[in-house]
C-alpha cells in the first residue's frame, strides 16, 4: 500500500538515536517504555543497555516485587517467570491464573497484575485532557501498554472533545474479529453518553503483524459512515502489535 516517508517514525525519548522502522506507517513505543512492556533493547555503543543488562535489570525488578509476598526464592521465581513469558511487560500482562499456576502463589500473581493496572493509570494521567497526537510518546506508550500481552483481539475506543482532547477510552469488545465487528451499537451509545466529537479506534493483532487486514479496513470504512451519521468524526483506526502501532490515517486508508 502507498506510504509517505513522513509517516515512518519511531517515537523515542528526547535525544535518543533513531533508526528505520520497516513496517509502513508504524510508530514504536520509546525505549524506556519498552523496558517495562516490551522486549529487551539491543546493545549500543552510546550507553544503551545491552540485552543481557536489560534482562538482568528486569529480573531484579521482578524479584523485588515477588519478594514482597514471597521472599524465599524470589530470584528463582522471577527467573522462571521471565523464561516462561519472555519479558517483564509480558509477565505483568499475563493472566493471574497463569502466573499462579507457574509459581504457586496467588498473592504474588495478584500483586503483579495490580502493578500493570497502576502503571497504566499513571500513563493515563499523562494524557488526560491533552490533544491526541501520535507524535506524543505518552499516547503511544498508553495504547501499547493496554494491548501488551493480550492473546485475543480487543477493540478499544478513545473519545475526544471538539478540540481533539482526550476524554477517556474504553474496551468496546473482545474475541474473534467477527464478534468484534458486531459491537458498533455499544460504541455509538457510549460516544453519545460522553458527548465526544471525535473517535479513535484501536485494536491489537496478537499475530505480531501490525498491518491491517482487508477485514480491518472494511470494518473501519463501514464504522466511519455510521459514526459520521451521528455527527462524530472517526479520526483514525490504529492497529497495535507488540510495541508497534499502525495508523490507517497515515497510510491513506481513511482519506
Amino acid at each position: 500500500m502507498g506510504v509517505s516517508s513522513s509517516a515512518n517514525r519511531i517515537v523515542r525519548p528526547s535525544g535518543a538515536r533513531t533508526s528505520n522502522f520497516n513496517q509502513s506507517n508504524g510508530l514504536r513505543a520509546n525505549a524506556i517504555f519498552s523496558n517495562i512492556f516490551g522486549k529487551p533493547c539491543a546493545a549500543g555503543r552510546n550507553g544503551v543497555a545491552s540485552k543481557t543488562a536489560v534482562s538482568e535489570r528486569q529480573q531484579g525488578m521482578l524479584a523485588r516485587l515477588v519478594g514482597i509476598v514471597e521472599p524465599e526464592g524470589a530470584e528463582e521465581l522471577a527467573r522462571s517467570l521471565l523464561q516462561r513469558f519472555g519479558s517483564l511487560g509480558s509477565v505483568l500482562s499475563a493472566p493471574t491464573s497463569s502466573i499462579t499456576g507457574l509459581i504457586g502463589n496467588s498473592d504474588a500473581a495478584a500483586l503483579l497484575s495490580m502493578v500493570k493496572v497502576t502503571v497504566l493509570e499513571g500513563l493515563r494521567e499523562d494524557i488526560r485532557r491533552q490533544v491526541f497526537d501520535l507524535s506524543d510518546p505518552n499516547f503511544i506508550n498508553y495504547i501499547v501498554g493496554l494491548m501488551q500481552g493480550q492473546l485475543e483481539e480487543r477493540l478499544h475506543a478513545v473519545f475526544l472533545d471538539n478540540s481533539g482532547r482526550y476524554l477517556g477510552d474504553e474496551l468496546i469488545a473482545e474475541g474473534t474479529w467477527s464478534e468484534i465487528s458486531l459491537k458498533l451499537r455499544p460504541l455509538l451509545r457510549r460516544a453519545m453518553e460522553v458527548n465526544c466529537a471525535e473517535l479513535i479506534l484501536f485494536h491489537n493483532h496478537p499475530s505480531g503483524d501490525c498491518r491491517p487486514s482487508r477485514i480491518d479496513v472494511e470494518f473501519t470504512l463501514r464504522a466511519r459512515e455510521i459514526i459520521h451519521a451521528l455527527g462524530i468524526n472517526l479520526s483514525d483506526h490504529l492497529v497495535v502489535s507488540g510495541t508497534s502501532v499502525f495508523s490507517m490515517r497515515k497510510a491513506g486508508l481513511l482519506t
